[in-house]
C-alpha cells in the first residue's frame, strides 16, 4: 500500500502507469505528487512526457516552462542563486524574454526539456 504523502512513491507509479500506457491515471499520479513536492523534477518531467503522448504537446511544454520560470525566478532571489549574474538557469531565461527556445535548453532542464517537447 502507498502512503499518500510520499511524492517519490507517485513518481515511480507514474512512470510505470505510463509504460503500461495508463496515461490518464500516470497523470494523476504526476499531479499528486506535484502538491506533495511542486518543486520535483520528476514529476515535472513525467506529467509532460504523458501529456505528450495524450497528444497535448503544447500543455506539456507549458507545464515544463511554468516550472523553469519558477525555478529561475527562485534562484533569483537568492544572492548568488544563479541569477543573470552568476549565468545560472535565471540568465538564460532573462536573456530569452519572452521567448522559450533559450529557457528551454538551459541549464539542468535541457535534455529533459528536449524530450518532453519532442
Amino acid at each position: 500500500r502507498m502512503s499518500p504523502k510520499m511524492a517519490g512513491a507517485h513518481v515511480n507509479l507514474a512512470s510505470v502507469l505510463m509504460a503500461l500506457g495508463r496515461f490518464d491515471e500516470s497523470a494523476e499520479h504526476c499531479k499528486q505528487a506535484l502538491e506533495i513536492e511542486p518543486g520535483s523534477r520528476e514529476a515535472v518531467m513525467n506529467l509532460a512526457n504523458v501529456l505528450r503522448n495524450l497528444g497535448n504537446r503544447a500543455e506539456a511544454v507549458d507545464v515544463v516552462w511554468r516550472h523553469i520560470t519558477a525555478e529561475a525566478s527562485e534562484a533569483t532571489d537568492v544572492p548568488g542563486g544563479g541569477g543573470a549574474e552568476g549565468g545560472g538557469s535565471a540568465g538564460a531565461v532573462a536573456a530569452a524574454g519572452q521567448g522559450r527556445p533559450a529557457a528551454l535548453s538551459c541549464g539542468v532542464w535541457r535534455s529533459s526539456c528536449l524530450y518532453a517537447a519532442g
